[in-house]
């Protein structure tokens, strides 16, 4: 047991050493949210997120914040066809935001 991990230690080891580096990686993470990776990407990236926990973090980081982000914007999408806008301001707030329009108007 203990020699299969020195020994697979030794691969990552070694697979680090000719696998593109982090901020490569976190870069082609990036790239292959709004297109296809090439092949040679797609291998490098799946074997360097096989070794390094923290890029596979990124990963997951990220895919939550486009599904987060797609939520949302179906959410005020499905306001807006409804009536209803989280945005919307009481009379008051209006009333503040023009009165300190106007006084900026004047001041230039």
């Amino acid at each position: 047991m203990e020699q299969t991990m020195k020994i697979m230690r030794l691969i990552k080891g070694r697979l680090a050493l000719v696998l593109p580096r982090c901020n490569r990686m976190t870069f082609m993470v990036s790239q292959g949210m709004y297109r296809k990776l090439w092949i040679q990407e797609r291998i490098a990236l799946k074997a360097h997120l096989g070794i390094c926990r923290r890029c596979v973090d990124y990963h997951h980081q990220l895919e939550l914040m486009r599904d987060f982000a797609r939520e949302q914007g179906q959410q005020r999408n499905d306001n807006m066809e409804s009536g209803l806008s989280a945005a919307s301001l009481t009379a008051e707030t209006r009333d503040h935001i023009k009165r300190f329009l106007a006084e900026a108007e004047h001041q230039y």
